[in-house]
């Protein structure tokens, strides 16, 4: 068993903190028990202390010292006493550990049917919390009636609800419902409330299965690019940079869509997340230079005069390339995998990026701030608070873009697509146009921050079609 003092930092309290918590582990069992005191992170020390930038730090040590003895004692009261660790007696502070509180084998009731385990286990959950249970319930009664017998729960019955989630469900509704579906099934067998035998969700079948998000057609995408480029002649950043703040309108959507596919389809929450200190600009002139030795520079302008140099180091400066990169690296808030960004500093990109150069007043923003300006530095966010925020900004962005693309003469099969697509679309279609051009699969998933496997299944139906493109060429050359 290990008691340790944790800051749990995926939660932020009102007051910018984050609680200070007492974790359990039992060989990977884990319960969580708040101290009731909290700091931020910036003031937690690694050896479980809040620092003395705290004016309270004294007050909050004493107090969460006083509890952790507590609990470390009981935990060592509890083994000793029942000879195993029962976290729900451990933490429940106003019962003495007897073995009066003990259940005997012969007391546990056994479940035999899978709805009524899961009632068990809602009812000792917070009402919050219910609701996830209630709607694994609803969705599992909508699909196998009103009894589910535990008998019928294997390995094999595990695949075919999750092949019934893919088609009904999105990736997160099926990462959800597959989540409380193991809670439930995890904590009979953890309680001996149930004979079952251990069955294992797949994860990558749950996650990465992509449903209704299509990538733009080239048309689509070439009609996108027509309307960025009539942005960007008509609008001046230093002037009209206010539009960037402005969710609704359509100038300030077409440029943070088309910003994303330029970032290599970032996932929208990360694209949100990219601050002006995180990008660093290079030139390949200035690497090539840096890497060629001094003999190899005098011999590349020897016998040359004043003007010839001159006109040398132009044609180089014409031809150099420019690009964008992350020297920290860039790390997806989903997976953690690291996404390597290597992007062209074009033309249309450096004017694009112009646009977000500006804070609301007027003046540049720093380093710290955010390039998209959907995120606000100043206002604490939870991941989940992150994702909510950016998937209603995205919402009006599109809602906004559909408003002045009504008005315009584009093909009603484009339209459709554009009423269909999300900031998501633009990644998928950053991966499909790679595809198209031939670029390696294993740097495609490198460039997305996916793996090998996860990017196959952005390639549904792309094989289908390129399979009959080849079919199509062979039947004509026989008529040839």
């Amino acid at each position: 068993m290990k008691v340790t003092l944790k800051l749990y930092t995926s939660k932020v309290l009102s007051n910018g903190e984050s609680p200070i918590i007492i974790e359990l582990n039992d060989k990977g069992k884990r319960k969580k028990v708040s101290t009731g005191e909290s700091a931020k992170p910036s003031n937690w020390l690694a050896s479980g202390k809040v620092g003395c930038r705290d004016p309270k730090s004294d007050e909050k040590n004493k107090a969460v010292k006083e509890l952790y003895d507590i609990i470390y004692n009981r935990c060592d009261e509890c083994y000793n006493t029942l000879g195993s660790y029962d976290f729900k007696l451990i933490c429940d502070l106003t019962k003495p550990i007897t073995k009066e509180d003990t259940i005997t084998n012969d007391d546990i009731v056994k479940f035999t049917d899978f709805y009524d385990l899961l009632d068990y286990k809602s009812q000792t959950q917070k009402p919050t919390s219910q609701k996830n249970f209630k709607q694994l319930k609803n969705y599992l009664i909508s699909v196998y009636g009103d009894s589910l017998p535990m008998r019928n729960i294997n390995q094999r019955w595990i695949e075919v609800f999750q092949s019934k989630l893919a088609e009904e469900k999105s990736i997160a509704q099926q990462a959800k419902l597959s989540k409380y579906f193991m809670i439930v099934f995890n904590f009979g067998r953890d309680n001996d409330l149930i004979d079952n035998r251990k069955v294992s969700i797949d994860r990558k079948r749950v996650v990465y299965k992509v449903k209704g998000k299509e990538a733009l057609s080239p048309l689509a995408l070439k009609q996108m690019y027509i309307l960025l480029y009539e942005v960007l002649i008509s609008h001046t950043p230093s002037t009209d940079y206010e539009l960037t703040y402005m969710m609704h309108h359509p100038c300030n959507g077409i440029m943070v869509y088309m910003l994303d596919l330029f970032f290599q389809g970032l996932a929208p929450v990360d694209l949100a997340n990219l601050k002006w200190g995180d990008l660093e600009i290079k030139s390949k002139l200035e690497n090539k230079l840096k890497a060629m030795q001094p003999n190899e520079t005098i011999k590349y302008f020897e016998g040359c005069s004043k003007e010839e140099v001159r006109v040398k180091l132009k044609k180089l400066k014409e031809n150099d390339i420019k690009y964008i990169t992350i020297p920290n690296g860039l790390f997806r808030q989903k997976t953690s995998s690291e996404v390597q960004i290597v992007i062209p500093l074009t033309k249309e990109l450096e004017s694009l990026l112009e646009f977000f150069k500006y804070k609301k007043d007027g003046s540049l923003k720093r380093e710290d701030d955010y390039i998209v300006n959907i995120l606000d530095k100043d206002k604490a966010r939870t991941a989940k608070q992150q994702v909510e925020r950016v998937s209603n900004c995205v919402t009006f962005l599109k809602e906004g873009m559909l408003r002045a693309m009504a008005k315009e003469d584009i093909p009603e099969n484009i339209m459709k697509e554009f009423e269909n697509m999300s900031l998501y679309t633009m990644r998928h279609t950053f991966v499909t146009v790679g595809l198209r051009l031939g670029i390696d699969k294993e740097q495609l998933a490198n460039m997305a921050g996916h793996s090998v496997d996860e990017q196959a299944t952005y390639f549904d139906g792309f094989h289908e079609n390129t399979i009959l493109e080849n079919n199509l060429k062979i039947y004509n050359s026989l008529k040839d």
